[in-house]
């Protein structure tokens, strides 16, 4: 999805990725939010099996002391 988000963008760098009504701008726009989507659902997923591996107050602690292991 995110590379065809990618391919799908003006060949004009000047040219603004918002506000476009073209197919091409139209279907760069679906291609965004499914990627979004797909991101988010597996970040919620991969969290939710954490914290039910190790109980919510435990993955709390954990990510107080190892802050970089928040981003994953």
């Amino acid at each position: 999805m995110l590379s065809m988000a990618i391919y799908l963008r003006p060949f004009d760098h000047k040219k603004p990725l918002l506000g476009g009504t073209e197919w091409n701008d139209l279907a760069r726009y679906g291609f965004e939010v499914g990627t979004v989507i797909g991101v988010l659902c597996y970040v919620i997923v991969q969290q939710g099996e954490e914290i039910k591996n190790q109980g919510f107050w435990s993955f709390c602690k954990q990510l107080v002391c190892c802050l970089h292991n928040s981003a994953f």
